[in-house]
């Protein structure tokens, strides 16, 4: 099925898994209830009379509702990690927290994408290089 023919829901649940490495379809798993959070938080800032289903709009909608779930999901540590690990001369190092930092720039990216299709929230105040989210 091409994109555009796609629904918003399921190509947010595409990408989720893509983003996650996840395997199987999200359609039937837990992991469903934060995409459709997500879906739902991010409808609620569109701007009035837009469609979000159209093949303009679908893609950037899609990333952003994908990309905060994923953020969620690394946030409930569902996104794994480890402290350290070391396989004979190979050390890798990192974590949770690194993953963390990551998804939340990919979600703050993603939202800056599809900034045009959102509704204003108000007011923000703050230096260059500042990040308000």
């Amino acid at each position: 099925m091409a994109e555009h023919e796609q629904t918003l829901s399921a190509a947010v649940r595409q990408r989720f898994a893509l983003y996650a490495g996840l395997d199987g379809p999200v359609e039937d798993s837990p992991w469903r209830v934060l995409c459709d959070s997500a879906l739902a938080d991010l409808t609620r800032r569109l701007r009035p009379g837009l469609d979000p289903e159209s093949a303009a709009n679908l893609p950037r909608l899609a990333d952003a509702a994908a990309a905060m779930a994923y953020h969620r999901y690394c946030l409930l540590g569902a996104g794994g990690g480890y402290g350290s690990l070391t396989v004979g001369e190979v050390s890798l190092s990192g974590g949770l927290e690194g993953r963390v930092a990551d998804a939340a720039r990919l979600e703050y990216q993603a939202l800056r994408s599809a900034s045009e299709l959102l509704a204003p929230r108000g007011f923000a105040f703050g230096g260059v290089g500042d990040y308000v989210g």
